[in-house]
């Protein structure tokens, strides 16, 4: 659910739907409907630049497939994966970039906004994925300091 600018050119996707994703799956159907109303599907290659860190957060995407890795960019330019974005920030935290192709429903940043601010089912849906998102980040910590390299592969290919 992490909110990006895009910086490039979108396609619209020829399948996938809000089923696809967990998270929009268990919405109740009235705050689903409010969300596809102004959600369009759009699918992006590997390598597209979802978001840059420290750029206002314009939308939101809901992955029905694919892979993206998220990224904070420390002060001397290198990167850490798996770094979260406060819920209701404007802000991007991190940088988002398509690992493998994914599809997605894209919702306006506002328009997500306005949704969760009157729907308690909603509101929990985001706060319950910043929580799963702030627990793999800490997951992540604990094995990179921890496990050798070896290990750190396998559990990342076991989550790719």
């Amino acid at each position: 659910m992490q909110g990006v600018s895009v910086h490039a050119p979108i396609v619209d996707a020829k399948a996938g739907d809000s089923r696809d994703n967990r998270l929009l799956a268990k919405l109740p159907s009235e705050d689903l409907a409010r969300l596809a109303q102004s959600s369009v599907i759009r699918s992006f290659a590997s390598g597209h630049l979802l978001q840059e860190q420290n750029d206002p957060i314009s939308r939101v995407y809901f992955l029905t497939s694919g892979t993206v890795a998220l990224l904070a960019t420390l002060p001397d330019g290198s990167s850490q994966l798996g770094l979260t974005a406060g819920l209701g920030g404007h802000v991007a935290f991190s940088r988002a970039v398509v690992q493998s192709p994914i599809t997605a429903l894209c919702i306006s940043a506002p328009q997500f906004a306005a949704v969760c601010s009157t729907s308690p089912a909603a509101r929990a849906m985001a706060a319950c994925y910043n929580d799963l998102l702030l627990a793999q980040h800490q997951r992540t910590i604990v094995c990179n300091t921890s496990h050798y390299l070896q290990a750190r592969l396998c559990r990342w290919l076991l989550h790719a």
